[in-house]
């Protein structure tokens, strides 16, 4: 079984643009897609619908956009950061924002990357390397 990387992002765009991009990359590992930080959150916590760890499994790896409709990427990574059960799991923030209070925030929550969107997301998937090949589990947080 393929290690799971969960993406936040409500940008379809986005998304399409991001599978476009590693669909010709060979990755060790499988994508999940939620449009929102709560359906992520909901996920991570193993609440209602995702409370069937066999369909739902803990990724190992998030990856969240931070500005999103309902809850955004802080309290994604804010909601690992607090949680003992999932402190191990790494958080990528990718954003549009350039803004130094918001990579400062991430960074202060634990963020383990910021990685700036751009329309390739090749710095996303440069980020990724190291997960890619297979060394999610020995992955700290900054």
């Amino acid at each position: 079984m393929r290690p799971l990387v969960l993406y936040a992002e409500d940008d379809p765009n986005d998304i399409l643009i991001f599978k476009h991009a590693i669909g010709k990359l060979h990755l060790n590992f499988d994508f999940q897609f939620v449009h929102d930080g709560s359906i992520a959150i909901s996920w991570l916590a193993g609440e209602g619908v995702y409370a069937d760890r066999h369909l739902f499994p803990l990724p190992q790896l998030v990856i969240t956009d931070l500005k999103m409709s309902e809850q955004g990427g802080f309290a994604v990574l804010r909601f690992v950061r607090l949680n003992p059960k999932l402190q191990h799991i790494p958080v990528i923030v990718h954003s549009s924002s350039t803004l130094s209070t918001d990579i400062d925030m991430a960074r202060t929550l634990g963020a383990a990357e910021y990685v700036v969107k751009d329309t390739t997301f090749q710095p996303l998937i440069k980020s990724l390397a190291p997960y890619a090949e297979g060394k999610i589990a020995s992955m700290r947080v900054a």
